[in-house]
Parts: structure tokens; C-alpha cells; sequence
């Protein structure tokens, strides 16, 4: 091998290892995660202080719930579909984005477009749910404590992918009055 190409090997080498970006090996799926330690703990800060201010306990990080999380984030972004988790015993938030200029979508984008469903169009007076307000109902549920949380970039595509999951999930009809307070 001349030096141009042993070169080129390792600049692909760093290129890979610092894009948190893995290809494929022969026959498997490539490996879309880019999620790490600070992004989950951002995730879970922003959830935390937005649960405060709508009287409800924070959550914890949950291995369980990280893996199904990282499990469907990752085929999101390998088939491009975005469509929930079939059979899901949890609750489950999910965002999308394409092309930002290059780059991929961080907690805060994804967590604003739950919460921001609140001010949206919820209403206090007639709780329930609606399609239009789920996740954010889902994200202040009372009696969820758990909380698992992956993101899958897709380079080639330009889009990310981030789902939450949810214990015990949320969003059932006759428990919003006690479940999804107005805040402080």
C-alpha cells in the first residue's frame, strides 16, 4: 500500500471515530446512534424543570428504556420511515427533523416541539387527550417515572430521529385531571 492510501485509511478512521457515525460491515445494518451521556442528560434536565413547573415528580434515566429507545431510533433512521413503535408497553414521544444545513437535531429542538403542543391548543378546562397535544401531555404525565431516550443521525439523509419511551406510559382517557396539571 503507497503512503496516499495509508493516509487516506486514517483520515476515514478519525472521520468515523469522531462523527459517532460507525458504517456498515458486510450484511449488517449500519449503525446510526449518536447518542451519548450529555445528550441524555440534557433530555432529562429539560424534562425534569418543564415536570416541575406542572407539579409533577422528576423522572430518572432508565437503561431498559435507553436500549428500546436506541433500538427504534436506529431503524427509524436505517428505513426512513417515522411511525411509532407497534405494541409499545410504554409510552413513547417521537421527532423528526431533516436537513438542518448539515447538521442534526439537538435535545432542546426535539423536546420544544413536545412541550410547546401546551400552549398551543391545550385546554385545561376540557382535559383529555388529542392528537394534537399528546406528547406534551405524555412529557408532564404525573405518574410517569421513567424515562429512556436515544437519537439517530442519518449522514446521507441528513436526518434525525430522537424517540423517548415512558414508565409507566401516560396519555390514558379519565386521568388527565390528576395527571396533567396547569403550571405554576
Amino acid at each position: 500500500m503507497g503512503p496516499g492510501k495509508s493516509l487516506a485509511a486514517i483520515v476515514l478512521t478519525v472521520a468515523v471515530a469522531t462523527s459517532g457515525v460507525v458504517g456498515a460491515t458486510a450484511g449488517a445494518e449500519p449503525n446510526y446512534l449518536c447518542t451519548d451521556a450529555a445528550y441524555r442528560a440534557e433530555m432529562l434536565e429539560l424534562h425534569n424543570n418543564f415536570r416541575a413547573t406542572h407539579h409533577a415528580p422528576g423522572l430518572q434515566l432508565d437503561e431498559k428504556l435507553n436500549r428500546l429507545a436506541e433500538d427504534w431510533a436506529q431503524r427509524l433512521a436505517a428505513t426512513h420511515t417515522f411511525e411509532h413503535r407497534p405494541d409499545n408497553e410504554f409510552g413513547e414521544n417521537l421527532y423528526m427533523m431533516r436537513g438542518n444545513g448539515g447538521a442534526f437535531a439537538g435535545a432542546e429542538s426535539a423536546f420544544r416541539a413536545w412541550a410547546d403542543e401546551e400552549e398551543a391548543v391545550y385546554d385545561y378546562n376540557k382535559p383529555g387527550f388529542s392528537m394534537e397535544t399528546g406528547h406534551f401531555t405524555q412529557v408532564v404525565w404525573k405518574a410517569t417515572e421513567r424515562l429512556g431516550v436515544a437519537r439517530a443521525c442519518n449522514p446521507e439523509s441528513g436526518e434525525t430521529y430522537v424517540v423517548a419511551n415512558y414508565d409507566p406510559a401516560g396519555n390514558y382517557e379519565g386521568r388527565f385531571p390528576e395527571n396533567v396539571l396547569r403550571p405554576s
